[in-house]
This record gives C-alpha cells, structure tokens and sequence, in this order.
C-alpha cells in the first residue's frame, strides 16, 4: 500500500472514530473527541507534505462527507 493510501486509510479511521464519537457526545469525554481531532490534524499533515495543503484539506473534507 502507497503512503498516501495509508494516510487516506488512517483518515477514514479517524473520521469514523469521530463519527462514533459524536454520535455518543453526551458520554464521551472532551478529551477523547479532542485526541481525535489530534489525530486528524496529523493525517492532514501528513497528506499536506505528499499532494499539499489544498488537496489535502479538499480530500479530507471530501471523505467527511461521504461519512454523513
């Protein structure tokens, strides 16, 4: 698997984390929603250093969603 196909698969991990944990926000801690939002900004970065900002930040908007 490519570095971007890793990162893409880790962003789609991430944002399913997110997803389940918003879906049960009123028990989930602060923290761990903010450790996941951590976690995607690192996958961003990563991203960002292989196609760049713009493309990175589009196709993570773009996985987002396609999550909803």
């Amino acid at each position: 698997m490519s570095e971007i196909a890793q990162i893409r698969a880790q962003i789609d991990q991430e944002i399913e984390a997110m997803r389940q944990a918003k879906a049960y926000a009123s028990v989930a801690s602060h923290d761990v929603i903010t450790h996941r939002y951590e976690h995607l900004t690192r996958c961003f970065e990563h991203l960002a250093a292989e196609v760049g900002p713009t493309a990175a930040i589009e196709e993570i908007a773009r996985r987002m969603e396609e999550s909803l």
